[in-house]
């Protein structure tokens, strides 16, 4: 949608989905209770948000841009994940739930799924103008931050929000264009994503990926044709 004499972009989308089957973890039913798990598509989510994306045309040079998004995805009731129940128990072993962080039943019902932020958010502003005959320089700032989320599907894990910020300046001469650019700007230290994998005999695997740190760059690039 345009608005105010095409000043103003503005759109949005409502989704829902309903998962059937998703792939949770089991115990292999043809294995032995020291081998590990299998996935199975014996879990069920529903999984529903809203996404709206927005710019504003300041002037003719100077322009603002914004996105947000909520989604809230949980497991439905009754889906079970039989890595965390008391029938995981091995050798003497204790299970990895007691009933008191999560279930030993492994029900995951109403948790939410794992790896997925609740809201996320960015900000953006560009200026773009003409500094000399066919030479035109741009500047560009934006941030965006992300909640926190759960990095397992009882919910006992979790990765931290996150913000951060980009950067690039740039000169365009008629076909050609040179920029330098910046991501994570701050140099902030995060985690990019986060997963649990519980095994036999306590041998479980918690594993925390950061994602990159400052990157700098310089990047030339040229457009052949008419536009």
């Amino acid at each position: 949608n345009t608005l105010f004499d095409d000043k103003v972009v503005l759109n949005a989308a409502l989704y829902l989905t309903q998962w059937s089957d998703q792939q949770v973890n089991r115990l292999d039913p043809l294995g032995s209770p020291f081998t590990g798990t299998i996935s199975a598509n014996l879990g069920d989510a529903t999984i529903w948000g809203v996404e709206v994306e927005s710019l504003y045309q300041a002037t003719d040079s100077l322009s603002f841009d914004a996105t947000f998004a909520y989604v809230d995805a949980t497991y439905d009731s009754g889906t079970i994940d039989e890595v965390f129940s008391a029938g995981f128990a091995i050798g003497g072993f204790p299970p990895p739930c007691d009933d008191i962080v999560c279930s030993t039943t492994g029900d995951i019902g109403g948790n939410d799924l794992e790896r997925s932020p609740d809201l996320q958010l960015s900000l953006g502003a560009q200026w773009e103008g003409e500094i000399a005959p066919d030479v035109e320089l741009f500047v560009r700032l934006d941030g965006s931050w992300q909640s926190e989320f759960f990095a397992d599907p009882i919910n006992a894990a979790e990765a931290p929000s996150r913000f951060l910020a980009n950067a690039r300046i740039g000169v365009d001469y008629k076909n050609y264009r040179v920029s330098l650019w910046a991501r994570n700007l701050f140099d902030e230290k995060y985690v990019a994503n986060s997963l649990q994998i519980i095994q036999p005999f306590s041998n479980n695997i918690l594993g925390t990926y950061f994602g990159e740190r400052r990157l700098f760059g310089l990047q030339l690039s040229a457009r052949f044709g008419d536009n």
